[in-house]
């Protein structure tokens, strides 16, 4: 079986997942039915949400290209759903939760919600002060996404963000 990866935006992530039926557990399965497509053979189990499978040979951290966030090997995110506690960590490429793995933020979030929500926006970490934040603080948001900053070509992203964080709040006065 061949395997090709798409970039999508994590609200088409999320419309996809609002779409899935009973005994579909992949994006691959939701849009063969959506597709109109026959049912393939599922995909490898490495693949999928189930017992950890570390990926040898890479460092075991997790890249979002679109927001330019590495989550590192260990890397801990937590929550609170309906007045109980979650917590994951960064294993071997992947999210584990209670021994279970998953492949995304948003497949992490839909473990244990009841509707489709943007992970960003409701998973905190723990900075090297000990303070809780959003995970989205971490996002390096492209200026072209970014209505409101301007181009700023040859910074870094940790001055980018900087800049980025200082406009929104002035925006706000």
């Amino acid at each position: 079986m061949n395997i090709r990866q798409i970039l999508v935006s994590t609200d088409v992530f999320a419309a996809l997942w609002t779409k899935r039926q009973a005994g579909e557990n992949s994006e691959n399965a939701i849009l063969e039915r959506l597709l109109g497509l026959p049912k393939g053979p599922p995909l490898p189990p490495a693949m999928l949400s189930g017992p950890i499978r570390i990926a040898t040979g890479q460092d075991g951290s997790i890249y979002n290209r679109m927001f330019d966030v590495r989550f590192p090997e260990g890397f801990e995110i937590f929550r609170t759903y309906k007045g109980r506690d979650y917590s994951a960590t960064v294993q071997g490429g992947r999210w584990i939760m209670n021994g279970q793995s998953f492949p995304s933020l948003f497949a992490l979030s839909m473990a244990i919600i009841d509707s489709r929500e943007n992970p960003w926006m409701h998973w905190k970490y723990r900075d090297g002060k000990g303070r809780a934040d959003f995970i989205s603080a971490l996002r390096n948001i492209p200026p072209e996404l970014d209505e409101t900053s301007s181009h700023l070509d040859g910074e870094s992203a940790p001055l980018r963000k900087k800049k980025t964080a200082a406009k929104k709040q002035s925006a706000r006065r």
